[in-house]
């Protein structure tokens, strides 16, 4: 009871101070100092039940978007504005 209560906090701690990274970046951290049975699965189980993770980190979608090619077909189609001119 009591060591799976410092598993927790050594695991938010290091997902806090890390700026909510992936549970991979976690995971490596916290085995460059301990050893915890089953730290994937309780990492990847504290991350998904973060609040600012699940309200920030988009999933791996895909976007339709529409392709605009910039190939001029004629003369004067295409024009262009320099904006750090003096």
């Amino acid at each position: 009871m009591l060591l799976e209560y410092l598993e927790q906090k050594v695991m938010l701690f290091v997902h806090t101070s890390l700026r909510h990274l992936v549970s991979d970046k976690c995971n490596a951290e916290i085995k460059n100092t301990f050893h915890f049975r089953g730290l994937s699965r309780n990492l990847t189980k504290l991350i998904a039940s973060c609040d600012i993770c699940q309200r920030t980190i988009h999933m791996n979608r895909l976007y339709d978007i529409a392709e605009r090619h910039h190939l001029r077909q004629g003369p004067g189609e295409q024009y262009a504005v320099d904006l750090y001119g003096n």
